[in-house]
């Protein structure tokens, strides 16, 4: 599990995003989300959607 968690916030980091950002996006929304949607919390697909982590 600890290696799924690491992988998913290095994906953030490589969209650009905060990966605070992204992980305080996907606990806020995964409780209410569809399971056959899951795919749409992926870093990649809420880049647009979250602060844009500063270089």
């Amino acid at each position: 599990m600890e290696n799924v968690c690491q992988l998913t916030l290095s994906l953030s980091e490589l969209n650009g995003i905060d990966p605070k950002a992204y992980l305080r996006h996907v606990l806020t929304h995964i409780a209410d989300h569809q399971i056959n949607r899951i795919d749409e919390l992926l870093p990649s697909n809420v880049a647009d959607q979250l602060t844009k982590k500063a270089d």
